[in-house]
C-alpha cells in the first residue's frame, strides 16, 4: 500500500502504511516478535560488540573476582557453554558486589552494585 497521509479528528497526520505494517505483524498467529530474541542475542557479532562495550567501560571486578581484562580469555575457553546456557535458560547471573561510595558533599554514603564482568557482557548483549 503506498503512503497515504491521513488526518485524525485532532488534525494530526499519520501514515496508513505504518498501520498496515502493525496490523500484518499482529495478525501472524504462529510468530511473535520475541520468538528468536535469544538467538539474536547469542549471535557472534552481537557478543563481540557487547564485549567491546564492556572492555571500553572497564569497571571493577564483581563477586567472582574476574576483571574485564580476564574476561577475554574466559570467553575463549567457555563461549559455547555460555551460549548454550543462555539458549536453554540455564544462565544465572551472579550476585552483585556492594560497595559504599561517598555521596557528593560528604553527607553519607550510597550503595553501588557491581555485577561480575560476565554478567555485564550478557547485559550488553541483551541491550
Amino acid at each position: 500500500m503506498p503512503y497515504q497521509p491521513r488526518q485524525n479528528g485532532g488534525g494530526r497526520i499519520f501514515s496508513v502504511k505504518i498501520e498496515v505494517l502493525q496490523d500484518s505483524v499482529a495478525s501472524v498467529h504462529n510468530e511473535t516478535l520475541t520468538e528468536y530474541l535469544m538467538e539474536e542475542i547469542c549471535k557472534p557479532g552481537n557478543l563481540n560488540r557487547a564485549y567491546k562495550r564492556v572492555k571500553a567501560n572497564k569497571g571493577a571486578a564483581g563477586t567472582d573476582g574476574m576483571t574485564v581484562e580476564e574476561l577475554s580469555s574466559w570467553i575463549r575457553g567457555h563461549k559455547e557453554n555460555l551460549i548454550e546456557s543462555l539458549l536453554t535458560g540455564r544462565y544465572k547471573p551472579q550476585s552483585v558486589r556492594g560497595v559504599e561510595i561517598p555521596k557528593p558533599g560528604g553527607k553519607g554514603v550510597r550503595l553501588l552494585g557491581i555485577p561480575c564482568a560476565l554478567d555485564r557482557l550478557v547485559q550488553q548483549a541483551i541491550l
